[in-house]
C-alpha cells in the first residue's frame, strides 16, 4: 500500500529536499501497451480512466499541512507521527503513519494523542487513507475486479477514491486534551484541531 509509504518517505524527508515528484501522472503510459484493466499494476497516480489511487490521495492529504513541522516525533514500533502547525487556518495537525518500511510485522495500532494547552472545546475533524478510506482499488476488488468499467462504475470509483474529513472527539485531560487513533496496517491518519 503505497501511500503509507509515499507519507512517510516525503515526512522524513522534509528538511533534506525542497521538491517531491512521482514516477508518471496517469497509467496512461506508452510503455507496455494500453492497458485494459481499470487496475493493472500501473505506475500512475490515476488509473486509466482518471480514478485518483491511494498514492494520488497521499500527495493531495500532503498538500493539506500547514508549513510548521515541529521537530518532536512520535515513532513507536511502526507507527510513525508529525506534529505540523498551519496558520493559515489557526490549526494543528498531527500526521500518523502505520508502516513497516523494513518488511517488519505490521498489526493494526491505537494511538493516544496528548496535547497540552488545548481545553477541550477546539473542534478536530480526520481524514484517513487506508483499505476503506481513500482507495478505489479495494472497491474495484469488491467489485469483483471487472475488467471493463460501465460508467455507473467509475462514479463509484471515484466515489471511493475521495479522501473524507470526518469529525472526531477530543477528551479533556489534567493538562489539555487527547484523542485515540485506530490505523490499520499501511494506514495514514491526519487529525487537524481547530482553536
Amino acid at each position: 500500500f503505497g501511500s503509507s509509504f509515499i507519507t512517510k518517505t516525503i515526512m522524513d524527508s522534509v528538511d533534506l529536499v525542497e521538491g517531491y515528484s512521482f514516477w508518471t501522472f496517469s497509467d496512461l503510459f506508452e510503455e507496455g501497451g494500453l492497458p485494459n484493466r481499470e487496475f493493472h499494476s500501473g505506475f500512475g497516480l490515476m488509473t486509466l480512466h482518471g480514478i485518483p489511487k491511494a498514492n494520488y490521495r497521499a500527495y493531495q492529504l500532503l498538500n493539506r499541512l500547514g508549513d510548521q513541522k515541529y521537530e518532536a516525533c512520535y515513532r513507536n514500533g511502526t507507527v510513525d507521527g508529525y506534529a505540523i502547525r498551519k496558520d493559515a487556518t489557526h490549526s494543528l495537525q498531527v500526521l500518523l503513519v502505520n508502516h513497516n518500511s523494513l518488511e517488519h510485522p505490521i498489526s493494526e495500532e491505537t494511538v493516544t494523542v496528548r496535547i497540552e494547552g488545548l481545553t477541550g472545546k477546539e473542534t478536530a475533524q480526520i481524514i484517513r487513507i487506508d483499505e476503506n478510506h481513500g482507495n478505489a482499488y479495494g472497491y474495484w476488488k469488491t467489485m469483483g475486479e471487472p475488467e471493463y468499467m460501465t460508467r455507473e462504475q467509475l462514479c463509484a470509483l471515484e466515489g471511493a477514491s475521495a479522501i473524507r474529513a470526518e469529525a472526531i472527539s477530543l477528551e479533556t485531560c489534567e493538562t489539555g486534551a487527547s484523542f485515540d487513533v485506530t490505523l490499520p496496517p499501511m494506514g495514514v491518519a491526519l487529525v487537524t484541531i481547530y482553536r
